[in-house]
């Protein structure tokens, strides 16, 4: 990117540079200024996001623990002209794995096949899916040609990449270099990616905002998307420098962006009893608001997480499938509700039960992985209990938790006159249990034969 690069006399110093098989159009003319911006500063971040970017100079990576350092989004390269970034699949792949919010850049050759350099990046990403970032192309090079060329250059692809990947794509330059070689504000209406590399940011600073700088971008926009401040970054499962950026916004803002034409909704309630008896058949409801572009549709579906797409305890007869409730019957808008009510089939052993829930678009995408809710938002916790005609099943055994890959078999019939009274475990010959029970008996039959008028009181429901 523009501060990572660096030429002098038309000679390419790479910080890092191991592959000598491979080489990288060469750059020759003196790229911008990256420090303290000398104009006023313009925007100054509140709420950020932090990210990085990355290209084959930073190796192998483990995203596990890049993740684990707490950056939420990352924006891999695709190519440099004919150089294809021998790392992009692997990180393109592996950004994903990890759960952050993933993106792609092009560094831009204006002088080179603009319709070429497009369709490299259209094959590379396809239709863009809802949860990735649009496609950057990087405008840091002039290739020799006037401003007026440029511009043009990067209007063929912007238009040609917007086509073929459904998104509009964003823009990757610095105030000087775009205000100087581009000029033109044509293209205000695609986001920003800022560069400038505020002394006060440089690690071990603290980055944007506490480092107290702001973003001066170029005169031709009024907002930013994203501030690359560093390219000295260090960060946990990375070798050597990285380039930093901040997202102007929070987590969700950044997620409902990339998420546009993708799933998303909000959870509003859930109705289900606190306390069933075991093997009982009762009824839960989960009312949703769909906040996504796309409306639901019969793919939409209640599936179960934590983890995802493992058999319910609560299996019922009536699911389309041991890990799906539920599905929406007709076409749901964004914005407007959805109640999604379903039959659950109580565990027969007692205890107390957490059951995950969440959205799922058969054969495209969780909801948790575009605009939510996350898998662990719908959440159920139900209290089951011994039948009064009867010792628990199973009694004395503690918690049974519903997450944990417990089968979802229907439990036996418990709501006839007659029952099996030994809880799961018991003996079968124990004089003084039968004795008891007996005693019990009686009790129960001489207390009918005194109140024969009496109403049957209804079971209790703890």
């Amino acid at each position: 990117m523009l501060p990572a690069r660096f030429s002098l006399i038309g000679l390419l110093v790479f910080t890092g540079f191991v592959n000598g098989c491979q080489t990288e159009p060469e750059q020759t003319e003196s790229e911008e200024e990256t420090g303290e911006a000398s104009s006023e500063i313009t925007i100054c971040p509140d709420q950020v996001v932090r990210g990085i970017d990355v290209s084959y100079y930073q190796g192998n990576i483990n995203w596990e623990a890049v993740a684990g350092a707490g950056y939420q989004f990352a924006i891999t390269r695709i190519n440099h002209g004919d150089f294809m970034d021998p790392e992009f699949d692997d990180n393109w792949a592996g950004i994903k794995s990890v759960g952050m919010i993933r993106g792609a850049y092009q560094y831009f050759d204006p002088g080179g096949d603009v319709s070429w350099q497009a369709q490299v990046v259209i094959d590379k990403l396809g239709k863009i899916a809802p949860g990735d970032l649009p496609a950057v192309i990087d405008v840091e090079s002039t290739d020799g040609l006037p401003p007026a060329q440029v511009a043009q250059a990067v209007g063929e692809w912007l238009a040609l990449v917007e086509e073929g990947t459904g998104k509009k794509p964003i823009i990757y330059t610095g105030k000087y270099f775009w205000q100087d070689n581009v000029q033109t504000a044509e293209f205000n209406d695609h986001k920003l990616w800022h560069a400038q590399y505020p002394n006060a940011c440089q690690p071990p600073a603290a980055p944007p905002p506490g480092c107290g700088s702001c973003a001066n971008i170029a005169d031709q926009w009024d907002d930013i998307f994203v501030w690359q401040y560093s390219s000295s970054g260090s960060v946990p499962g990375i070798a050597g420098n990285v380039d930093m950026n901040v997202f102007f916004g929070t987590y969700e803002e950044l997620l409902a962006f990339a998420s546009e034409g993708g799933y998303a909704a909000e959870l509003v309630s859930i109705d289900v009893p606190a306390t069933v008896l075991r093997g009982e058949s009762f009824t839960a409801r989960v009312t949703v608001r769909n906040t996504g572009s796309s409306p639901f549709d019969p793919s939409t579906s209640l599936g179960t997480t934590e983890p995802r797409d493992r058999e319910s305890v609560f299996y019922d007869s009536t699911w389309p499938a041991n890990n799906r409730p539920a599905s929406v019957v007709s076409s749901v808008a964004p914005g407007a509700e959805h109640t999604f009510e379903f039959a659950m089939r109580a565990p027969a052993m007692a205890g107390t039960y957490q059951e995950h829930f969440g959205l799922v678009q058969e054969g495209l995408a969780w909801f948790g992985n575009q605009g939510g809710p996350p898998d662990d938002a719908i959440e159920l916790i139900v209290q089951v209990v011994d039948s009064p005609s009867g010792p628990a099943a199973g009694a004395g055994g503690g918690q049974a938790l519903g997450g944990g890959g417990v089968g979802g078999e229907d439990a036996e019939d418990l709501e006839g006159e007659s029952c099996d009274c030994r809880g799961a475990g018991t003996s079968r010959g124990s004089d003084a249990y039968g004795a008891f029970g007996l005693l019990l008996l009686g009790a129960a039959l001489r207390a009918r034969r005194s109140s024969p008028k009496k109403a049957r009181e209804p079971r209790p429901r703890g």
